[in-house]
C-alpha cells in the first residue's frame, strides 16, 4: 500500500509558482537549500532558444550573490547544452541529455557535486519529467507555467503561441491528475508543518529573528490556554513580554466567536497586542487581511498551532513559516476539533518532511569556473580519460559542509 501511494505521489510537485521569478529565494535560503537546479525549455527561456533574456540573467546572478549554487539540467542534445553555455554565467552549470525522468544522470550530478537532495531545489515545467525525477530524488520540487516570451517580431509571435499551445497539452494532463488524485497530496504537504515543538515555550524565538521573521500568529485555544479558557499563565505573558523585547509583533488570531472571552485575554496582555477571533481557520481570507491592515509581510510571519487542519493548513496556505505545538488537552476539546484530531490521527503517515529554518551562518561565496565544453553527468573525456563535471564541485562540497543537513 506503501508503495502505491510513493508512487502516485510523484508528479505531484511541493510547491507551485507562476514563473521562477515568483518563487521566494530567501526563504528558500533561510530553511537550508543551497543548490539549484533548473530545467531549460519552458522554464528558462522558450523551446529550442538558446539565449536567455536579462531578467533571468540578473536572476542568476543575484541568486549566486544570496549563496546558492546553480545547474542547468535539460534533455536537450550534448550540442545544443553547448550552445546553451555560451550565454550564461560561467558560474552556472549546464547538463544536457539528462534522460529525465529517469534518476541515474541526475543523481550523477548531485552525488558528485557534494549536493544532498535535503538541500536541493528542482526547477521545472513538466510535471511527467522534472518533478517526477526530483520527487524520485527526494528533492525540493516546484512547477512552473511555461515560459512566455515578449516577442515583436509576427512571425515569432505565431511559433511562439504554437509552442505554448504545445506546451499546454501536459498541463492539461496535470490538472486532469491534480483534480482526481493529486489534490489529496497536496492537502498532505499543506497540513506538514516547518517545525514540530511540544509546546510555545520550546520555540527557538531568538534563530526566527536571526532569519528576518518578525511577527508571530499565535493560536489560543490548547495553544496559549485550555479550551473556554481566559486566564492566561504568568509564563505565557513573560514569553510575550521577551518577543516584543526581541522585536517581534505579535497576533493572537483565533477561531473562537467568544468576544467577550477574547476582550478579557487582551485586557491581561495590553491594548497594544493585535486579538482577533472569528478568523474561520483554515480559510486564510480573513487572517490575510488582517496581515494586510497591519502592514505585516506574510514571507516575515511565523504561525503557532497546536491543529493540522486549521492553523498549519492556513499559514501554509499563505506561505507562512508553520510551527506545530502540543494541544495543551486533549480531553477538553470543542466537537468539531475532536473529529480533525481524528483525520489528523488517521493522515500521519503522509505527513511531508519539510526544511526548517536553519542555525545562522556566513554565506560563503565560492567563485567557480565550468569548463567551455558541455557534458552530461557521467561522461568521460577521450583525451583524459577523466570525468568532466561542469558544475563546480569544490563551491557546491564547501556549501554542503556549512549546511545543516
Amino acid at each position: 500500500m506503501n508503495r502505491i501511494r510513493d508512487i502516485l505521489s510523484l508528479p505531484a510537485p511541493k510547491d507551485r509558482a507562476s514563473s521562477i521569478h515568483e518563487i521566494d529565494y530567501e526563504r528558500l535560503y533561510r530553511q537550508g537549500f543551497r543548490f539549484l537546479f533548473f530545467d531549460y525549455d519552458n522554464t528558462l527561456a522558450p523551446w529550442k532558444s538558446p539565449l536567455l533574456d536579462s531578467e533571468t540573467k540578473s536572476l542568476f546572478s543575484d541568486l549566486i550573490d544570496i549563496g546558492f549554487s546553480i545547474a542547468i539540467i535539460s534533455n536537450a542534445p550534448l550540442k545544443r547544452a553547448e550552445e546553451i553555455r555560451k550565454g550564461i554565467d560561467e558560474r552556472v552549470g549546464v547538463f544536457g541529455n539528462m534522460r529525465k525522468p529517469g534518476v541515474k544522470k541526475l543523481r550523477d550530478v548531485v552525488v558528485r557535486a557534494g549536493a544532498a537532495p535535503s538541500q536541493s531545489v528542482l526547477i521545472g515545467d513538466l510535471f511527467f519529467t522534472d518533478i517526477i525525477v526530483g520527487n524520485r530524488l527526494m528533492m525540493h520540487t516546484f512547477l512552473v507555467n511555461p515560459y512566455t516570451a515578449k516577442l515583436e517580431n509576427a512571425t515569432k509571435k505565431c511559433s511562439a503561441v504554437l509552442a505554448y499551445v504545445v506546451s499546454m497539452i501536459p498541463v492539461v494532463f496535470y490538472k486532469i491528475y491534480f483534480y482526481t488524485i493529486g489534490w489529496f497530496f497536496r492537502l498532505t504537504h499543506l497540513i506538514s508543518p516547518h517545525e514540530y515543538a511540544r509546546s510555545v515555550f520550546s520555540i527557538d524565538y531568538e534563530q526566527l529573528a536571526a532569519h528576518h521573521l518578525d511577527a508571530i500568529i499565535f493560536d489560543l485555544d490548547n495553544t496559549l490556554l485550555p479550551w473556554r479558557g481566559e486566564s492566561l499563565d504568568a509564563e505565557i505573558k513573560a514569553l510575550f513580554t521577551r518577543l516584543k523585547q526581541v522585536g517581534f509583533r505579535i497576533f493572537i488570531l483565533s477561531n473562537s466567536s467568544k468576544i467577550d472571552r477574547l476582550q478579557t485575554i487582551k485586557k491581561q496582555l495590553g491594548e497594544e497586542l493585535v486579538i482577533h477571533g472569528k478568523m474561520l481557520k483554515p480559510f486564510p481570507y480573513k487572517m490575510k487581511e488582517c496581515l494586510k491592515k497591519a502592514n505585516q509581510d506574510p514571507k516575515k510571519t511565523v504561525i503557532i498551532g497546536d491543529q493540522l487542519f486549521t492553523d498549519i493548513l492556513c499559514g501554509n496556505l499563505l506561505r507562512l513559516y508553520t510551527i506545530k505545538v502540543e494541544a495543551l488537552d486533549l480531553h477538553n476539546e470543542f466537537w468539531a476539533t475532536k473529529i480533525l484530531r481524528f483525520f489528523e490521527r488517521k493522515l500521519i503517515s503522509f505527513i511531508h518532511f519539510k526544511p526548517k529554518i536553519k542555525e545562522t551562518g556566513d554565506r560563503t561565496k565560492v567563485q567557480f569556473s565550468v569548463p567551455k565544453s558541455c557534458s552530461t553527468a557521467g561522461e568521460t573525456d577521450q583525451s583524459t580519460g577523466e570525468h568532466r563535471l561542469a558544475f563546480g564541485a569544490e563551491r557546491m562540497g564547501r556549501h554542503a559542509e556549512n549546511a545543516e543537513m
